[in-house]
């Protein structure tokens, strides 16, 4: 159950990265674009996802991640609710934080681009409390900001 969970996470990242490369592509391409709007909402609702699944604390880092997740969604416009039924294992609640930080980093790009400095905050303050779960998961003392 666990390799086919794995498998899914992959494919929904490549699938998300793919859907990164078509936005990018230029307008002479069949393939219709996507806005950047759109695909920082993708992304922000997957890294929600990956983030709400977990079924630990990393000392409260988690929470503000989603917290901030959820502040960004707002800056669009956007709601965030989402099941948070799938709790999972230590070694896979990590591999969640990972994917949703790579999310992030797809939606600081597309924010970074189109100069949006309130979606860049949140997604920052995001970024960094994953940070510190994943040095709380590692064994680390989280360092302050």
């Amino acid at each position: 159950m666990r390799n086919f969970r794995f498998t899914c996470l992959i494919l929904s990242i490549a699938v998300l990265l793919g859907s990164s490369v078509r936005a990018q592509s230029d307008s002479t391409n069949s393939v219709p674009l996507i806005s950047n709007v759109e695909n920082e909402i993708a992304h922000l609702r997957q890294a929600y996802a990956y983030l709400e699944s977990g079924d630990h604390d990393y000392k409260g880092h988690r929470a503000k991640a989603l917290h901030a997740i959820g502040a960004a969604c707002k800056s669009l416009g956007l709601p965030t609710k989402g099941e948070g039924k799938n709790k999972e294992a230590q070694a896979y609640s990590d591999s969640l934080l990972k994917a949703a930080r790579a999310n992030l980093v797809t939606v600081e790009s597309l924010a970074q681009a189109a100069h949006q400095d309130k979606l860049l905050e949140h997604v920052h303050t995001a970024l960094h409390e994953i940070d510190l779960a994943l040095e709380v998961a590692a064994g680390e003392t989280p360092k302050k900001k």
